[in-house]
């Protein structure tokens, strides 16, 4: 009688297979983790309608596709619109705006580390 567990065949791995370094060289540059492959830079950001609540933040993570993540010192509501600047806000110069998609605490373990954090998801916006 099976217990439904599934059984994984045992394979035997032979360094000396000439097949073995067409495959590793396959796989090689797959990345699994994506942290550590974006460079952090300090970002402010206020709510779309008020600029004088100009806030910190990290940009932690750009997938180039209008998603952003930021890890800010306060939690932002779902559905909240912010307008995000560079490190710099400059006279006259508008931020893009970006919807809140979600804004929770870490979870990682080393996110523990860090009570104050808030890991916030960001959707660009058009105006």
């Amino acid at each position: 009688m099976s217990d439904g567990s599934k059984s994984w065949p045992t394979i035997e791995l032979n360094e000396n297979d000439p097949r073995l370094k067409p495959l590793l060289s396959q796989i090689e540059g797959l990345v699994m983790e994506h942290r550590g492959q974006f460079t952090p830079r300090l970002v402010h950001l206020h709510p779309w309608d008020d600029p004088t609540l100009l806030h910190h933040g990290v940009l932690v993570n750009d997938d180039g596709a209008g998603h952003l993540t930021v890890a800010v010192a306060w939690a932002l509501c779902e559905g909240d619109r912010v307008m995000l600047h560079p490190e710099r806000v400059l006279p006259g110069r508008r931020g893009e705006l970006f919807q809140v998609v979600d804004s929770r605490h870490g979870v990682r373990k080393e996110d523990a580390a860090h009570p104050e954090l808030f890991v916030t998801y960001l959707r660009r916006m058009e105006r």
